[in-house]
Protein backbone atom coordinates (compact mmCIF):
# COMPACT_ATOMS: atom_id res chain seq x y z
CA UNK A 1 0.00 0.00 0.00
CA UNK A 2 1.78 3.59 -1.19
CA UNK A 3 1.78 6.28 1.20
CA UNK A 4 -0.57 8.16 -0.51
CA UNK A 5 -3.24 5.43 -0.42
CA UNK A 6 -2.42 4.99 3.60
CA UNK A 7 -2.75 9.73 3.79
CA UNK A 8 -6.05 9.40 2.35
CA UNK A 9 -7.29 6.94 4.30
CA UNK A 10 -6.47 8.39 7.37
CA UNK A 11 -7.77 11.63 6.34
CA UNK A 12 -11.48 10.51 4.27
CA UNK A 13 -11.76 8.60 7.38
CA UNK A 14 -11.45 11.22 10.23
CA UNK A 15 -13.66 13.49 7.83
CA UNK A 16 -16.52 11.37 7.55
CA UNK A 17 -17.50 11.05 11.41
CA UNK A 18 -20.65 13.25 11.82
CA UNK A 19 -20.92 14.15 15.55
CA UNK A 20 -24.22 13.43 17.39
CA UNK A 21 -25.09 11.90 20.73
CA UNK A 22 -26.55 9.14 19.66
CA UNK A 23 -23.33 7.80 17.70
CA UNK A 24 -20.45 8.50 19.85
CA UNK A 25 -19.89 4.98 21.22
CA UNK A 26 -19.33 4.06 17.82
CA UNK A 27 -17.70 7.21 16.80
CA UNK A 28 -15.14 6.38 19.37
CA UNK A 29 -14.90 2.86 18.49
CA UNK A 30 -14.27 3.82 14.72
CA UNK A 31 -11.49 6.31 15.86
CA UNK A 32 -10.41 3.68 17.79
CA UNK A 33 -10.12 1.29 14.80
CA UNK A 34 -8.45 3.98 12.58
CA UNK A 35 -5.72 4.39 15.53
CA UNK A 36 -4.74 1.17 15.09
CA UNK A 37 -4.70 0.87 11.27
CA UNK A 38 -2.58 3.97 11.36
CA UNK A 39 -0.23 2.25 14.10
CA UNK A 40 -0.39 -0.93 11.91
CA UNK A 41 0.23 0.89 8.86
CA UNK A 42 2.22 4.06 9.50
CA UNK A 43 3.97 2.76 12.68
CA UNK A 44 2.52 6.27 14.57
CA UNK A 45 -0.68 7.27 16.31
CA UNK A 46 -3.32 9.38 14.25
CA UNK A 47 -2.27 11.98 17.12
CA UNK A 48 1.45 11.53 15.25
CA UNK A 49 -0.15 11.93 12.35
CA UNK A 50 -1.50 15.41 13.11
CA UNK A 51 1.93 16.56 14.72
CA UNK A 52 3.67 15.58 11.50
CA UNK A 53 0.79 16.97 9.51
CA UNK A 54 1.92 20.31 11.06
CA UNK A 55 5.57 20.16 11.44
CA UNK A 56 7.53 22.67 9.57
CA UNK A 57 11.30 23.50 9.91
CA UNK A 58 10.05 27.37 10.52
CA UNK A 59 7.29 26.21 13.24
CA UNK A 60 8.25 26.30 16.85
CA UNK A 61 6.09 24.37 19.56
CA UNK A 62 6.53 25.39 23.29
CA UNK A 63 8.54 22.79 24.66
CA UNK A 64 6.98 22.83 28.27
CA UNK A 65 3.34 22.81 26.52
CA UNK A 66 4.41 19.39 25.41
CA UNK A 67 6.18 18.06 28.25
CA UNK A 68 3.04 18.96 30.85
CA UNK A 69 -0.10 18.09 28.53
CA UNK A 70 1.94 14.77 27.41
CA UNK A 71 1.79 15.41 23.92
CA UNK A 72 5.96 15.47 23.62
CA UNK A 73 5.25 11.16 23.58
CA UNK A 74 3.86 12.24 20.08
CA UNK A 75 6.42 13.83 18.39
CA UNK A 76 8.97 11.26 20.21
CA UNK A 77 6.66 8.58 18.12
CA UNK A 78 7.75 10.25 14.87
CA UNK A 79 11.47 10.54 15.58
CA UNK A 80 11.38 7.08 16.67
CA UNK A 81 9.94 6.08 12.99
CA UNK A 82 12.59 8.40 11.37
CA UNK A 83 9.64 10.45 9.78
CA UNK A 84 10.80 14.10 11.40
CA UNK A 85 13.75 15.03 13.18
CA UNK A 86 13.70 17.24 16.45
CA UNK A 87 15.60 20.15 17.47
CA UNK A 88 15.22 21.60 20.87
CA UNK A 89 16.14 25.51 20.63
CA UNK A 90 16.52 27.86 23.25
CA UNK A 91 14.33 31.26 22.34
CA UNK A 92 13.04 32.02 19.27
CA UNK A 93 14.71 32.88 16.15
CA UNK A 94 13.70 36.39 16.92
CA UNK A 95 15.45 36.61 19.99
CA UNK A 96 11.83 37.17 21.87
CA UNK A 97 11.40 34.35 25.06
CA UNK A 98 15.12 33.83 26.08
CA UNK A 99 13.75 31.89 28.93
CA UNK A 100 11.77 29.17 27.10
CA UNK A 101 12.89 26.27 25.26
CA UNK A 102 11.15 25.48 21.56
CA UNK A 103 10.63 22.01 19.50
CA UNK A 104 11.53 22.16 15.93
CA UNK A 105 9.81 18.84 14.12
CA UNK A 106 11.13 18.87 10.63
CA UNK A 107 9.98 16.49 8.05
CA UNK A 108 12.32 14.35 6.98
CA UNK A 109 12.24 11.03 4.38
CA UNK A 110 9.62 9.23 4.49
CA UNK A 111 7.87 11.69 6.99
CA UNK A 112 7.65 14.40 4.52
CA UNK A 113 6.73 12.30 1.57
CA UNK A 114 3.23 11.20 3.63
CA UNK A 115 2.76 14.66 4.97
CA UNK A 116 3.04 16.14 1.37
CA UNK A 117 0.38 12.87 0.48
CA UNK A 118 -2.10 14.18 3.06
CA UNK A 119 -2.00 17.87 2.77
CA UNK A 120 -2.27 17.16 -1.24
CA UNK A 121 -5.61 15.54 -0.47
CA UNK A 122 -6.61 18.21 1.32
CA UNK A 123 -6.45 20.16 -1.99
CA UNK A 124 -7.55 17.31 -4.25
CA UNK A 125 -11.25 18.19 -5.51
CA UNK A 126 -12.21 14.80 -6.24
CA UNK A 127 -11.16 13.59 -3.25
CA UNK A 128 -13.53 17.13 -1.30
CA UNK A 129 -16.55 15.70 -3.95
CA UNK A 130 -16.46 12.08 -2.55
CA UNK A 131 -16.16 13.23 0.67
CA UNK A 132 -19.59 15.59 0.11
CA UNK A 133 -20.71 12.70 -1.59
CA UNK A 134 -20.46 10.61 1.18
CA UNK A 135 -21.92 13.17 3.76
CA UNK A 136 -25.17 13.76 1.31
CA UNK A 137 -25.60 9.99 1.55
CA UNK A 138 -26.08 10.21 5.94
CA UNK A 139 -29.51 10.45 7.04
Amino acid sequence: MTLRTIAFTVVFSLSCFNVSAAERQDIEGKVSELNAQSIRLLGVSLNAVRYLVGASSNSYLLYSHLESSGELAYVRELEAKGYVKVQVVQSLPDGTQRNEKFLRVIPVGEGAELQRCVVALKHNPAVQGTLRDKDAQRP
